[in-house]
């Protein structure tokens, strides 16, 4: 076994050989989500409401989706998120959380002092059920 380390601007690939076939038998990749040569993020998806602004990233399926929540000025906001009908966690200070993409359509819900914004979208390379492959949509926010 060979193992094979290779560093790139987005992060670090881990590869091990076979030495007798010569061919990887296992890969790791490793991605920088935040920072100056983080991953390019996707297309993003936003809403607002009379306080919060809540943008996502698309992503593929599996793939590393950003979640931001800002206030009407643009700082960050610790607010709480959910996808679907699961708790994601906090934003925290920096108002940003990171997790891996759902394989069908969404709605990421964002709370902070009894105020809600939603976003509702799509994975990369998903049709959302439909044969033509239409374009996700932005869900509306409630205060």
């Amino acid at each position: 076994m060979t193992k094979t380390r290779i560093v790139h601007p987005q992060g670090l690939i881990r590869a091990y050989l076979d030495s007798g076939t010569k061919k990887i038998y296992r890969e790791i990749q490793y991605k920088v989500l935040a920072g100056d040569d983080h991953v390019p993020y996707g297309t993003t998806f936003q809403n607002n409401s009379t306080n919060l602004h809540l943008v996502v990233n698309r992503t593929y399926s599996g793939g590393p989706l950003r979640i931001n929540l800002t206030d009407s000025e643009g700082d960050p906001v610790d607010g709480h998120i959910e996808i679907g009908e699961t708790e994601l966690g906090d934003t925290g200070p920096t108002g940003t959380i990171y997790t891996v993409s759902p394989s069908r359509e969404f709605t990421v819900t964002a709370t902070h002092d009894s105020e809600t914004v939603k976003v509702t979208l799509t994975p990369y390379g998903v049709t959302n059920g439909s044969s033509n492959g239409e374009t996700p949509r932005n869900a509306g926010g409630s205060a």
